[in-house]
């Protein structure tokens, strides 16, 4: 899908000049079984925090920075550990409250 995307900006830019994909994953290697039993890498996970009241897009982005992107990781951290992330709390916060939400979700899934 990127390949295509490249092609039509090649296309665009510099008519003529656009890589066909074949041609391309023809000229890859072919992969040696080693390489085809190479452990698959992992995405971590991420879980909407915007869905505990009073965790917006902003708080969210915050706490994925600090690496609470699950509701188990924040059901597990203190008030204090949240506080600590922002130093100054947004107006209205209240870690403790999203603390046992997020237990709650985790709860019910």
């Amino acid at each position: 899908m990127l390949n295509q995307l490249l092609n039509r900006v090649r296309n665009y830019f510099l008519p003529g000049q656009a890589k066909d994909n074949h041609r391309e994953n023809a000229e890859q290697p072919p992969q040696t079984e080693n390489a085809s039993r190479a452990p698959a890498r992992q995405k971590t996970a991420k879980d909407d925090l915007t869905v505990i009241k009073g965790i917006g897009a902003a708080t969210q982005q915050r706490l994925y920075g600090a690496g609470f992107m699950t509701y188990e990781k924040l059901a597990g951290a203190s008030p204090a550990e949240i506080r600590g992330i922002f130093g100054r709390m947004p107006p209205g916060a209240k870690p403790e409250q999203w603390i046992e939400q997020a237990r709650a979700l985790l709860k019910r899934a």
